[in-house]
């Protein structure tokens, strides 16, 4: 069939979206479901793994059981998600869902549709541009003030069934429009004419109480690490989220270097700081990264958690 015109729309909604490959494969694969609404296990997932390859991806077909799947070559880490290793490289079964049945085994191909296929990138580089439908939220500050927050619903939408990946595909992520302009617009005049200190400080503060804390298996029975939009829309958070938020106030306001500290069953931050602080750092090319934790109740510039106190925690660093 000539499809051509089928490929160039796809990949003009991409541009015109702000699509990431995550994005690509929704609407694919949501497009394949609904063109074959009959028998849609197998055709559907030939017509993504056929557009997928004509989109350059490394995406092939295999069977299992009684249905075939699509599989797709990414570059990071998911977890809770089938995969399978061939030739050197991880395969992820993105459509696979907890109802379908347990994988016995797998046949498949080492064949590819073109001599350089290209891998999945699952970061969130540029602003989603979706269709605006405001949520508006409101938090009130430490002096009884409201914040008032805007959140786009499609855009929390397309976060929902976002595959769980590593931290900093989080914490690296591109906010909304609207999202950043209400951060921007409630802390850039309070920070103004603040010290390094200071703002760090009335950041921190802010993150430990304005929210309320719960881990992900008792909010929603799996691990949902938040975009950062989402820590306004659901009713808690908890250790990885408010660093998260944390770590992107401090880049977006103060454009300070920051990243995230990983211990056993817990995130924290650690904020480059020029001035002198009495409380607890690390050396990092030559420069004093102080700790602050936005899950630590009441803790300042430099406390860490006692549990932490002489743990090596592992560093992981993020964009300006």
């Amino acid at each position: 069939s000539y499809y051509s015109e089928l490929i160039d729309s796809i990949i003009n909604f991409q541009e015109n979206h702000n699509l990431n490959d995550w994005g690509v494969f929704t609407v694919i694969n949501e497009f394949s479901e609904k063109l074959n609404s009959t028998n849609s296990f197998h055709k559907s997932s030939i017509l993504t793994v056929f557009i997928l390859n004509q989109l350059g991806y490394d995406a092939k077909i295999s069977f299992n059981q009684d249905r075939l799947f699509c599989m797709v070559h990414v570059d990071q880490q998911i977890y809770d998600v089938p995969f399978i290793a061939l030739e050197d490289k991880i395969y992820y079964f993105l459509e696979y869902s907890n109802a379908d049945k347990p994988f016995k085994s797998i046949k498949t191909y080492n064949s590819n549709f073109s001599n350089n296929p290209k891998s999945f990138n699952l970061f969130l580089l540029r602003p989603l541009v979706l269709n605006s439908s405001q949520i508006v939220k409101t938090v009130a500050n430490d002096m009884g003030q409201n914040v008032i927050i805007n959140l786009n619903k499609n855009v929390i939408s397309f976060y929902k069934n976002y595959p769980q990946v590593d931290l900093i595909v989080y914490a690296n992520a591109s906010v909304s429009k609207e999202f950043q302009e209400s951060i921007v617009s409630y802390f850039q005049p309070i920070l103004k004419n603040k010290t390094q200190v200071e703002s760090v400080s009335y950041i921190l503060n802010f993150c430990q109480f304005q929210f309320d804390y719960a881990n992900d298996r008792d909010q929603f029975g799996y691990e949902k690490p938040f975009f950062c939009e989402e820590n306004f829309f659901y009713p808690k958070n908890d250790c990885e989220d408010r660093s998260i938020f944390f770590s992107f106030i401090v880049r977006e306001i103060l454009h300070q270097d920051i990243v995230l500290l990983h211990y056993p069953g817990h995130i924290a931050t650690a904020v480059q700081i020029d001035d002198f602080v009495n409380g607890d750092y690390f050396l990092l090319n030559d420069k004093k990264y102080y700790i602050c934790d936005p899950t630590y109740i009441g803790a300042s510039i430099g406390m860490t958690m006692p549990q932490f106190q002489n743990v090596t925690p592992e560093i992981i660093t993020l964009t300006k």
